[in-house]
């Protein structure tokens, strides 16, 4: 049996789910700091939101495909900070 993987580009993709610092311009991402390192964002591929059961004000995420220097990353936006959700390698 073959092994499926989720692919983002033809890379490999890994969840994570941990908090990140942004640096921020004309609300969009420019840079990202995650684990000791710096990330600079050269294309945002996609935007999409996500709130589900918006009448008991769940959370609301704004989500992003970037392309960094280094690595395709999905990022959210919630309850005034970043995290990122998976990344490609």
């Amino acid at each position: 049996m073959q092994e499926q993987r989720l692919l983002i580009n033809n890379k490999k993709v890994k969840a994570y789910y941990e908090p990140i610092t942004t640096e921020i311009k004309e609300a969009k991402p420019t840079r990202i700091y995650w684990r000791h390192n710096t990330y600079y964002v050269q294309d945002i591929i996609e935007c999409w939101v996500i709130q589900n059961r918006w009448w008991s004000r769940e959370e609301r995420r704004d989500y992003m495909l970037v392309e960094t220097d280094g690595a395709t990353m999905e990022i959210y936006h919630s309850n005034g900070g970043w995290t990122i959700a998976r990344l490609a390698d």
